[in-house]
């Protein structure tokens, strides 16, 4: 029987990140198409956004000081001189004891600093009647209020989404200089594993499941996957499958034969192409996984039961995606806290990730844990996210709150 190479702990592994040192190449993209990008450097503003004085309702444009001491029984009378048009900067000037009418979004004429709501005036005829005294800039935006010249709007490492995008877009940016995405292929292991897609699946077989779920949430962040086939318990034939595409791909990902036997030829196919860093991991689910270095590539031998692979694709495979891409912040994000509703016991030394599922009672939301073998694809299916116990604890109590982890 093999025994494991090397194990490290999970904080092991995320400061293994941090100095793993492999090349990424720059590109420019355009910015609608930047989502799950890295940035490749800082991004200033080149454009004041929004770039005029704007009213935020709709009503009045005034002077603030004209409006001071108004109020229901004792209205302030100012001159109705015109109406702003949307889409237009207003071509007069608004003197004291003056106003004009404004949409939420209209542009402030020169000289007024502030605009009164509509349900806070009357208007009669050529004079509009004030109900109430404003404050300087009352339900305005400065036309530099977002940015200014030069404010940066995204920075480098920062991990590109939809209201980053907007963010840019607003200021004129078209596109963007960001690290490249990997290029990652998925190969399946086992004498048991067939095709998902086959009608009759035939006795001791196990439909190829986890290649699907491994691509799909790569998928999620952008990431281009690539299934390459399932390979028998063969060294040859799963050497095969990696040398025929060693130079398509950044990251190899196996699926299966990465734990102790006899049959787990993975980590020996994996040593003709990189340094294995560590064969196994101090946390619970996913012990069983291989990770190993080349020169510009990376192999990960993920766990082949369901449960281990899908966490693993978070708390393994996400960190070192982001941190590989340039991310300044890769390590996983807890969604909050949620109470778990009965106890977990666990091993101490290893970090635990136990799979749960949120749901709500008297307005406060709570973690359910769903136990099980981690063959098991119903708990998959059943979880919302996952809660953690660091690796010195030996489990939680039943009310006690841990970091949720929303998939």
């Amino acid at each position: 029987m093999k025994e494991f190479l090397k194990t490290i702990s999970y904080s092991e592994y995320e400061k293994l990140l941090e100095n793993l040192n492999l090349k990424r190449e720059r590109i420019i993209v355009r910015s609608e198409i930047s989502a799950n990008f890295v940035v490749a450097e800082n991004i200033k503003a080149t454009e004041e956004v929004p770039g005029f004085f704007r009213s935020t309702v709709d009503g009045y444009a005034v002077k603030y000081e004209n409006t001071q001491g108004s109020t229901p029984s004792v209205p302030t009378m100012l001159k109705l001189i015109g109406e702003i048009k949307m889409g237009e900067l207003p071509d007069f000037r608004l003197n004291d004891g003056e106003a004009a009418k404004i949409s939420t979004g209209g542009a402030l004429p020169e000289g007024a600093d502030a605009v009164i709501m509509q349900e806070d005036t009357e208007e009669m005829g050529e004079w509009v009647e004030i109900y109430k005294s404003l404050g300087f800039g009352e339900n305005t935006v400065k036309k530099d209020e977002d940015y200014a010249l030069d404010d940066i709007i995204v920075g480098k490492g920062d991990v590109l989404s939809a209201s980053k995008i907007q963010a840019l877009l607003s200021s004129g940016i078209y596109e963007i200089p960001v690290f490249k995405k990997l290029r990652i292929a998925v190969i399946s292991t086992g004498d048991e594993i067939i095709d998902y897609k086959v009608s009759k699946r035939g006795k001791g077989k196990i439909r190829d499941t986890n290649s699907y779920l491994i691509s799909e949430y790569l998928r999620k962040i952008g990431e281009e996957v690539t299934f390459l086939g399932i390979s028998k318990d063969s060294r040859e034939e799963l050497k095969s499958f990696v040398e025929k595409s060693i130079n398509d791909f950044d990251l190899f990902l196996i699926s299966g034969g990465s734990s102790m036997g006899a049959r787990d030829i993975t980590v020996d196919v994996l040593s003709d192409y990189s340094e294995i860093l560590f064969h196994g991991i101090r946390v619970y689910p996913g012990k069983p996984l291989i990770f190993g270095k080349g020169d510009d590539k990376v192999f990960v031998g993920l766990p082949g039961h369901p449960v281990s692979s899908f966490v693993s694709i978070f708390t393994i495979v996400y960190p070192l995606i982001f941190s590989w891409e340039g991310a300044k912040d890769f390590k996983i994000k807890p969604s909050g806290y949620l109470k778990i509703d009965k106890n977990i016991s666990k091993k101490v030394g290893r970090e635990s990730f136990v799979l749960v599922k949120k749901y709500e009672k008297n307005g406060e939301f709570f973690a359910n844990p769903l136990f099980g073998e981690s063959g098991l694809i119903s708990l998959i299916a059943e979880a919302s996210g996952f809660v953690r116990i660091s690796e010195n604890r030996e489990g939680a109590y039943a009310g006690e709150e841990l970091w949720y982890y929303e998939f």
